[in-house]
């Protein structure tokens, strides 16, 4: 066979293999509401769940102004025989386009790891207008788990 033939099957498969790799990334899903009446939906509050997800792992995004909510439910982790209590780093975001996000804290959920009905809840009050996420940070104080949470809760009004 031709070295050219060789070479440039040797790309297309390396290609296929990096594309299929993508498909291991950890998966959330989420049911939205969206404003009446508007163009485009707007996602305003919304429901999901995190399965095997790691550090640096970025939600969906909401429009929101002043105030949002992230609940989480059920939480675990691929700690197999914890030596401590279990945690993880939420830390809410705004993305901003053609800029550095804005950070604007982070909470650490523990009480939704001590059994599959417990809550953490984080509230962020004065926030910018515009469209969020929440990133996960630190699972566990390391980079080596993933977390799973049965039910996450974006909530955009204060009057909950």
């Amino acid at each position: 066979m031709n070295g050219q033939v060789i070479k440039a099957r040797v790309a297309v498969v390396a290609e296929i293999v990096a594309i299929g790799s993508l498909g291991g990334i950890p998966s959330a899903s989420a049911v939205s509401a969206a404003r009446v009446g508007e163009g485009e939906p707007t996602v305003l509050n919304w429901s999901s769940y995190l399965d095997s997800v790691g550090p640096g792992f970025q939600s969906r995004r909401w429009e929101d102004v002043d105030y949002s909510e992230v609940r989480f439910t059920g939480c675990s982790t691929s700690w197999l025989y914890p030596a401590f209590p279990e945690s993880a780093e939420v830390e809410l975001r705004q993305d901003r386009s053609l800029q550095p996000d804005r950070s604007w804290g982070t909470k650490t959920a523990s009480n939704c790891f001590e059994s599959g009905g417990s809550v953490s809840a984080g509230e962020w009050t004065g926030l910018a207008s515009g469209n969020h996420f929440f990133q996960i940070g630190l699972i566990n104080g390391s980079y080596d788990y993933t977390l799973s949470v049965d039910s996450v809760v974006v909530d955009t009004t204060h009057a909950d």
